[in-house]
């Protein structure tokens, strides 16, 4: 792939620099701890084993098959992206401000000889591709760090090819309320206290360096936003991006989460109203409340 700007070569990372000032911000936050690290894997065999029991995981490679192009926008430690390389002919792209966090993706890919993939540092706001460039555009807890949430989502909308495929995750702003309330107790009245009440953090097997690095993204990080499914719907319409599915299901009736990606939905707004405050009882709201979407270019209404 062509790129429309210069980049710096360094040591396998295509370096572009990072210049707002909020990305430079958000740069240094996760430089302090990337996550997740690679520290649990032997090598790509044991690797590709733990991701494919992930079922959304394992459902998106086969819904991507082969010989496309693929960039994960904030993609950390690349650890999604090394997925979906390994063992195809896809070309992947990952993209991130925070080159300590590419650096142990990169070393983990030559380590284990996955070449088609690409690693890029800059910023969302930097164009460095030509629009319509890519089969798959992936940017999941990234938008809702970003100043520009909503100007951001439509920079990497043209990214996709007409018929290509957009997935984007969000903090929800219902089903994150129980985050909420413990990030006001941990800024306000006691920090040991909101991590206790934190159910993620209940799990023993975590490593001490994951375990600080989700106190961090969920309790101290500069930026945040969040958003309903209705705001992401809307921003869908606006870049002619036809709606597939979405998780969790904003169908009432509907709470298998298989085949999230040969899914359509028709809901209402109270529908959707009311799946949301279920997040916060459920799984995805004790888990900070994230929600993904996935939609497809409509190329007929582009034309």
């Amino acid at each position: 792939m062509e790129f429309i700007k210069k980049y710096k070569n360094d040591n396998g990372i295509l370096d572009f620099g990072v210049y707002g000032q909020t990305s430079k911000i958000i740069d240094e936050f996760y430089d302090v701890s990337p996550f997740p690290n690679y520290n649990n894997y032997i090598d790509l065999s044991d690797f590709l084993e733990i991701s494919e029991k992930n079922t959304f995981l394992s459902e998106l490679k086969q819904y991507i098959g082969y010989n496309k192009k693929i960039i994960e926008i904030g993609s950390g430690t690349c650890q999604l992206g090394i997925f979906l390389a390994a063992n195809t002919n896809n070309k992947v792209y990952c993209l991130d401000a925070t080159k300590k966090s590419l650096k142990l993706g990169c070393e983990f890919a030559k380590k284990n000889k996955v070449n088609n993939i690409s690693f890029i540092r800059s910023e969302i706001e930097n164009t460095i591709f030509e629009e319509n460039s890519f089969d798959f555009v992936i940017c999941t807890g990234v938008l809702h760090h970003t100043s520009d949430p909503k100007g951001n989502f439509k920079k990497i909308a043209n990214l996709t090819k007409e018929n290509g495929n957009i997935i984007v995750g969000f903090y929800n702003r219902i089903g994150r309320i129980r985050t909420f309330i413990r990030q006001f107790i941990f800024k306000y009245i006691s920090k040991n206290f909101a991590i206790f009440l934190d159910p993620y953090l209940r799990n023993k097997n975590f490593s001490l360096e994951k375990r600080m690095a989700w106190i961090r993204d969920q309790y101290q990080h500069p930026l945040e936003t969040s958003f309903t499914f209705d705001n992401i719907l809307n921003w869908f319409s606006n870049e002619h991006i036809k709606f597939i599915g979405s998780i969790p299901s904003m169908n009432l009736f509907n709470e298998n989460e298989s085949q999230f990606y040969q899914k359509r939905y028709q809901t209402t707004l109270s529908e959707r109203i009311f799946k949301q405050f279920l997040m916060i009882f459920d799984n995805y709201g004790s888990e900070g409340g994230l929600f993904i979407m996935m939609g497809k270019k409509d190329c007929e209404k582009i034309n």
